[in-house]
């Protein structure tokens, strides 16, 4: 499986070095984000995925309902 990504993770590895660097060592304003952002928007996407992730159960359970008796 790494032989498919290895040029993907290089490209991300190398991506994320440079902007690492570039942080530490400018001299521009930092950047902050305030904790409740990461927090919302974690809860928001688990409900999504939870909702989701229950349409789907729901159909496979109907299905197994129609095709079971087969």
């Amino acid at each position: 499986m790494f032989g498919k990504i290895k040029y993907e993770i290089i490209a991300i590895a190398v991506y994320a070095t440079i902007i690492a660097i570039l942080y530490n060592y400018s001299h521009i304003t930092r950047i902050t984000i305030p904790l409740a952002i990461p927090a919302i928007l974690g809860t928001v996407i688990s409900l999504l995925l939870g909702f989701r992730s229950n349409q789907a159960y729901d159909r496979w359970w109907e299905a197994r309902h129609i095709w079971g008796p087969l």
